[in-house]
């Protein structure tokens, strides 16, 4: 029914120096992928899209309590997102898989295990998805899960009822209270909110980094070339969250280099030419051409909005005085 990845953390874990976990492993099979029996694991359960403050507490108390018992720090967590079948409508995502993998292990979790949600999955009770989906396939020494969580059909299971059925089983269950910003929840739908209202430096707030687009460089039409603002034409990553359309504050990263810039995220209505969203970047400073190449925009602060000029050489004016703005701000800013 489930169809989960396993990723671990390469490298020793904290539980007895023969017991080193494998390499990040996709398997097509449940029966094939089992978390390891004989590594006992302290998991934290949910989706992390964004893997924003709240999410970070809850990794941060999983490690703590994990390396205080000599346990492993795993995160259970699902793929595609639960609303794409429960809510039957699209996600895009803050931060694509590949993306969170790396943030969760970055923030010292060692085992990765990403179950398949299905319309099976969803239909399964609270107790269910515990007894048939979660315990039979690890060796579960602990849970860490915020005083919101909710999980089986119809968000039935909460927090307090999985303690207490775990903790008549033995298995301690820690229970976070939620963090809160300005008054409210920490959530991955208010970051949502952020970036469709283009506010980025809020986004950040709440996610302690900046929301970011790593892609590959294609070969563009060079128009920006033309005026004078070379850029880098960055193709879309499939099921990301784009930013309201506009211009943007950013800084570009890539192997050999690190630079401020500007980001056109829109359908350039100047010229009419798109029928689906570009995101472009205008760095200030050479890079020469990149085609193929992978590049990271992070998105620092919100410039304009998106709106059609009257000729190119008007754009070619305003994109001048963008530039004067992006350099103002960046001479603000601590680096």
């Amino acid at each position: 029914m489930a169809q989960p990845g396993l990723a671990h953390r390469h490298g020793e874990s904290k539980v007895g120096r023969s017991n080193r976990l494998a390499p990040i492993l996709k398997m097509e099979k449940k029966e094939n992928a089992s978390v390891p029996r004989n590594v006992p694991i302290f998991w934290t359960i949910g989706v992390f899209d964004g893997v924003h403050l709240g999410h970070q507490d809850l990794l941060r108390t999983t490690v703590n309590l994990a390396q205080a018992t000599g346990k492993v720090p795993g995160v259970l967590t699902f793929s595609p997102h639960p609303d794409v079948i429960l809510k039957k409508k699209p996600i895009a995502w803050i931060t694509t898989e590949k993306e969170r993998e790396k943030i969760l292990l970055d923030h010292g979790i060692e085992i990765i295990w990403t179950m398949k949600f299905t319309p099976d999955l969803a239909r399964l009770s609270w107790k269910q998805f515990l007894e048939i989906e979660f315990f039979p396939y690890t060796n579960c020494a602990g849970l860490v899960v915020g005083s919101d969580f909710t999980f089986g059909k119809g968000a039935q299971g909460n927090a307090q009822l999985l303690q207490e059925y775990a903790e008549a089983r033995g298995i301690p269950v820690e229970i976070c209270p939620e963090v809160r910003c300005k008054g409210r929840k920490v959530s991955s739908s208010w970051i949502r909110e952020c970036l469709q209202m283009g506010r980025v430096d809020v986004a950040r707030m709440l996610m302690g980094k900046h929301f970011s687009i790593a892609s590959r460089v294609l070969r563009g039409d060079q128009r920006g070339r033309k005026m004078g603002f070379p850029t880098l034409n960055l193709a879309l990553v499939p099921d990301k969250i784009l930013p309201k359309y506009g211009v943007y504050i950013v800084e570009a990263r890539a192997e050999d280099f690190r630079l401020p810039g500007l980001c056109y995220v829109g359908e350039r209505p100047t010229f009419s030419s798109s029928s689906s969203p570009v995101v472009e970047v205008f760095l200030d400073g050479e890079v020469g051409e990149r085609y193929g190449e992978s590049v990271m925009v992070l998105f620092c602060n919100f410039l304009r909005e998106d709106r059609a000029f009257d000729s190119p050489k008007a754009l070619e004016n305003q994109m001048k005085k963008d530039l004067e703005e992006m350099r103002k701000y960046v001479r603000t800013q601590v680096r």
